[in-house]
């Protein structure tokens, strides 16, 4: 059975601008979370779940409070030799630091909660990102792949842990109660998870066509992803440029190289441009395709 903190988080925490934190709700489901300790500053990061509250301070330390009674599974008890973080998670019944050293350290996941999810990986190194949920945790490598671990019992398994084959060249993770999300390099979402016996909402379902995505964030039955537009191209004058710069010029500009042709020139010397099929100064949509035509040179 699925426990009530899977379906909502009370409480919120903000971070202000001065390092302080302020919470707020926990109104019928006050496990202390809401209860900011006293005196806490130089807070550069924070992370909230069902019955506890994260504070990362800005010398590489944790802070957390709240697992008042009938909520607390160790996810308050932080590792006292705990040093040198630089981000942190929260789970249900769970904590995780990723360290500087790309190490990640998790604790928590008390009798009867623990489906290992705070079980790190032997060896796991080179961790760029972490998150965690209910039951599993996940880092992302600098390499651009994930690692997933938890999932342990099958009442808690709907394959949020069994992360893709080939999946690569990620840049951000988040992990909700029944999924997992990547989002690629390329403004790409990859969703997996949502098996039985978890409540399939569709959260695993990504839109078709989506792209452009900058940042994911994960929920217990619902995904999200924010989308930028990209900025329109703005036709550069390329003309009189080496090819190489010519293109370099074209990308930074939000447009793409298209054709290139290649004709002899009494005027100018071999790998320049001589012409383009934009005029520079139109604004056009994003990655518009500029043709250009190259010099090979005086015909010998």
């Amino acid at each position: 059975m699925l426990a009530v903190g899977l379906l909502f988080a009370p409480g919120a925490a903000q971070a202000t601008g001065t390092g302080t934190v302020r919470a707020w709700g926990c109104g019928v489901s006050n496990f202390g979370q809401c209860s900011a300790p006293a005196g806490l500053s130089g807070v550069t990061a924070i992370a909230a779940s069902f019955a506890h509250t994260l504070a990362l301070g800005g010398d590489g330390t944790v802070v957390a409070w709240g697992c008042g009674a009938g909520a607390d599974s160790g996810q308050c008890s932080v590792p006292a030799s705990l040093s040198g973080v630089t981000a942190i998670a929260a789970g249900s019944t769970q904590s995780l630091a990723l360290k500087g050293d790309g190490t990640v350290v998790a604790w928590g996941c008390g009798p009867g909660t623990d489906h290992g999810q705070c079980s790190v990986p032997a060896g796991l190194s080179g961790v760029t990102a972490i998150a965690t949920s209910f039951s599993h945790s996940l880092a992302l490598k600098g390499d651009g792949t994930v690692v997933a671990w938890g999932c342990g019992a099958a009442s808690t398994d709907f394959g949020q842990c069994s992360v893709p084959g080939g999946l690569s060249g990620v840049k951000a993770i988040a992990a909700g109660d029944f999924q997992s999300l990547a989002l690629r390099g390329n403004g790409s979402v990859v969703a997996w998870g949502c098996g039985a016996p978890a409540p399939n909402d569709g959260q695993c379902r990504v839109p078709g066509g989506l792209s452009g995505v900058t940042a994911i964030a994960a929920g217990g039955v619902h995904s999200l992803a924010l989308v930028v537009p990209p900025p329109p191209c703005t036709v550069p004058k390329v003309v009189g440029k080496q090819l190489a710069s010519a293109k370099v010029t074209i990308a930074k500009r939000h447009c793409r190289t298209g054709t290139v042709g290649r004709t002899y020139s009494r005027q100018h010397k071999k790998g320049i441009v001589i012409s383009q099929s934009r005029r520079p100064g139109r604004v056009l949509p994003a990655r518009s395709k500029i043709d250009l035509v190259v010099s090979r040179g005086r015909r010998s």
